[in-house]
């Protein structure tokens, strides 16, 4: 009995290969595409602003914690006004300007990039603006003396 084309397919030494994409030149068309060079220079941009206003708001929290540390420096009783005055004052400018800085940070940053949330209630969470007031008010509890941590922040500062 021959053997038929099936047969002699099953049967074959050598295997059936899909044909391997051209890496080389798919890597070309990356590079030569203007577009994707911008969108990357954006992602880079927005990266770099992130990471330098973390820095930022880190060196803003060294010097308040100083400032703590130079009243407690005054008179051991110092801290018993100067806590309780500034906590008033942190939370007062809190629930008055900005109450989307209420908490750590990293719920309001899952909160904005919930899909099912309105696009314009995602200014809420991180914004630029609240940016600006997450790290002022941070820096104001620490400088009261409160322990304040700095992670939670950070992302919501970061994501602003």
């Amino acid at each position: 009995m021959a053997p038929t084309d099936e047969t002699a397919r099953m049967t074959s030494p050598e295997p059936q290969h899909a044909p391997q994409p051209d890496v080389v030149a798919a890597m070309r068309g990356d590079l030569a595409d203007w577009r994707q060079w911008l969108a990357r220079i954006v992602v880079l941009a927005y990266a770099a602003a992130a990471g330098l206003s973390v820095v930022g708001f880190n060196e803003l929290c060294e010097f308040a914690q100083r400032g703590f540390a130079a009243v407690r420096a005054l008179h051991p009783w110092a801290p018993l006004a100067w806590t309780t005055a500034c906590t008033a004052g942190v939370v007062w400018l809190t629930r008055r300007f900005a109450p989307g800085c209420a908490g750590s940070g990293i719920p309001q940053v899952m909160a904005a990039l919930d899909p099912e949330l309105p696009t314009g209630a995602r200014f809420g969470f991180a914004s630029l603006r609240l940016s600006a007031w997450k790290a002022v008010l941070t820096a104001g509890a620490l400088l009261a003396g409160l322990a304040s941590g700095r992670e939670g922040p950070s992302v919501q500062i970061a994501a602003g």
